[in-house]
């Protein structure tokens, strides 16, 4: 996940009023309208990141919507209920991953997680461990979702 903050960098401006980046680079305007633009990547991993636990839901539908779209997504543990919606879009003009993400904070696992559909079907899984992408696939138990590979050399 990277951040590009775009500066303006004023003619005569010294280049040490500007905090140093492993990754940086000036280059001019395209419409020269007489200063430049100072380009600093930071990438976000590089401040510990966050080292909590998570579950990311892919809904896939069989009788209703293949995207699963309009499915609620209910996930239990202990005493709290928290409940997400599968859309694909937030504002105008905007669209989402419909993969759910769920943070679980310190958590092992989830007691159950409840899928109702769009027809009005329901799909419980119990004990659901965190840090894993699951599918779930209308009339089925969660399952790792096999379109998730983990990356070769990294720790899951």
């Amino acid at each position: 996940f990277f951040i590009l903050c775009f500066l303006p960098v004023y003619p005569g401006a010294p280049a040490t009023a500007f905090p140093s980046s492993p990754v940086r680079g000036l280059g001019k305007s395209r419409r020269r309208i007489g200063f430049r633009f100072f380009v600093r990547v930071m990438q976000m991993n590089d401040y510990g990141g966050n080292r909590n636990n998570w579950m990311e839901i892919r809904a896939e539908g069989v009788k209703s919507n293949r995207s699963g779209i309009g499915a609620r997504i209910t996930v239990t543990t202990g005493s709290k209920n928290r409940i997400f919606d599968v859309r694909n879009n937030e504002s105008y003009l905007s669209s989402n991953d419909l993969r759910v993400p769920i943070g679980m904070a310190n958590l092992k696992q989830a007691d159950t997680a409840e899928i109702r559909w769009p027809n009005g079907h329901i799909d419980r899984t119990a004990k659901v461990a965190v840090n894993t992408f699951y599918l779930a696939r209308e009339g089925d138990l969660l399952r790792p979702d096999p379109q998730v590979r983990p990356m070769k050399g990294r720790a899951h």
